[in-house]
């Protein structure tokens, strides 16, 4: 006799925790830790395979007069506008990443260009 339960509540929640962990609750960007595990990820992969990562990181200039002048409402949706704008602006394998407070997204790419390692 086998006994039957779905667990589909509890394997949404254990979803939605997961995604809550790693990901910047304003943008829906990953966040600082899922960005450098990405990154590491990156980095073994162009050394195996002899490839080029870039990370490039990006701050908003004067992005706290915003938040000064105009308010924090104002400051966020220009959050949410930038992180829509940079999502489809890389490959879908690329990561763009929250990194902190006063915004600094950064995208995290490997090149398909074979380079030699520097060491």
């Amino acid at each position: 006799m086998g006994v039957f339960s779905d667990i589909t509540v509890l394997k949404q929640a254990e979803k939605r925790l997961r995604h809550q962990a790693d990901h910047d609750p304003l943008t829906g960007l990953p966040n600082r830790s899922l960005f450098h595990e990405h990154l590491e990820r990156a980095l073994a992969h162009a050394e195996r395979n002899r490839l080029v990562v870039a990370a490039l990181f990006l701050d908003l200039d004067r992005f706290k007069e915003i938040n000064d002048s105009l308010g924090h409402p104002a400051g966020d949706s220009l959050l949410i506008q930038v992180a829509a704008r940079l999502r489809p602006a890389v490959r879908h394998e690329d990561t763009v990443a929250r990194w902190g407070a006063t915004s600094s997204p950064c995208c995290s790419r490997t090149s398909t260009t074979s380079a030699t390692p520097r060491r």
